[in-house]
């Protein structure tokens, strides 16, 4: 038993010098300061969608321009949330996701009656996807 390393990741509760588990603040502080890093992504992945135009076809080129726009204007000044790396990589990935996702839709289904099915809702699109 004694030393062995741990299996899964370091996250479970830990035992502190005076033996007693989950006795560390240290994990505590750190586990609150993810949630609210991943709750920023969250809340900047929202507001990007909610400002992407998913009825226009655009480029892969325009895709980043608007993300970059979005990330150095609307995240920092509006939503006051200083992006980080990780928050610009997790939602390009998003939205390129999205972005292919929609390619491929254009390129099975027929334009015009693509169009017309997602002019009369805009959630037809969403089911589709």
């Amino acid at each position: 038993f004694g030393g062995g390393r741990r299996r899964f990741g370091g996250d479970g509760p830990r035992r502190g010098r005076d033996g007693a588990w989950g006795s560390g603040q240290q994990g505590e502080s750190d586990r609150g300061k993810r949630s609210r890093l991943r709750l920023e992504d969250w809340f900047l992945a929202v507001h990007l969608l909610l400002s992407w135009d998913d009825q226009q076809t655009i480029s892969a080129s325009d895709m980043e321009q608007f993300l970059s726009k979005f990330l150095e204007n609307d995240a920092k000044f509006k939503h006051r949330i200083e992006p980080r790396l990780t928050s610009e990589l997790f939602l390009r990935g998003m939205l390129r996701t999205i972005w292919d996702i929609d390619r491929v839709l254009r390129a099975v289904n027929p334009t015009e009656e693509l169009k017309q099915v997602t002019a009369k809702s805009p959630m037809v699109l969403s089911i589709l996807r």
